[in-house]
């Protein structure tokens, strides 16, 4: 009995020794053939624009579909930018349900990023002074769990989301934070998350 009592007290104290050992978790040290190959940001923009020419040639392109239940959930919300001078005009961003925008104090709402490559957000920064036309959007929900799914970088509308020009840091995958300096338009600090489960350099602000 004593024998089974310290082989047990010799496992336990060797699972302990080798739970505090420092691994190095560098990508270069993990084997060519257990690396994951991730699809490139260039590949997934590839890809939407290809769905979007199939999308002109299809026989419903103009059929519009209308949600008829059985339920209507909610998603989780990222961000909220309302206007100060207007406060019952706001948007408001979804972790993955695109951005959305009321004027009637959430009566109702307009989608605005429907037709872009992804609807994963995650944060928008809005220009009041140029009366909400000003808007951009970090893509890529910062939530670090397996339901968070990647963006593209950053997009940027001048005529209050009803188009949009892709800005670059496609690699970044997920976005936490956008802000517009107070008095330059032309400067944005962005803080990226990067890749969850593996290196690469568009990481950081």
């Amino acid at each position: 009995m004593k024998k089974q009592y310290l082989l047990l007290l010799a496992l336990t104290l060797t699972f302990s020794v080798n739970a505090q050992k420092k691994k190095n978790l560098s990508v270069n040290n993990i084997p060519t053939s257990q690396q994951l190959n991730f699809t490139s940001a260039n590949e997934r923009m590839k890809a939407f624009d290809q769905r979007k020419a199939l999308e002109i040639k299809s026989l419903v392109n103009n059929v519009k579909f209308r949600s008829v239940g059985p339920t209507v959930m909610s998603g989780r919300v990222v961000d909220v930018d309302v206007n100060n001078q207007n406060p019952t005009e706001f948007f408001v961003a979804y972790a993955s349900g695109g951005l959305w925008k009321t004027e009637n104090n959430g009566i109702s709402f307009s989608p605005l990023f429907d037709n872009e490559a992804v609807m994963t957000i995650g944060d928008i920064a809005v220009d009041w002074k140029t009366k909400g036309q000003t808007i951009w959007i970090g893509t890529g929900e910062a939530n670090s769990s397996r339901s968070s799914y990647a963006g593209v970088g950053m997009y940027k509308s001048e005529d209050g989301g009803k188009t949009w020009q892709h800005k670059g840091l496609d690699e970044t995958h997920h976005i936490g934070k956008v802000i517009l300096h107070p008095t330059d338009p032309n400067t944005v600090w962005v803080a990226a998350l990067g890749k969850l489960y593996t290196a690469n350099k568009e990481r950081g602000l």
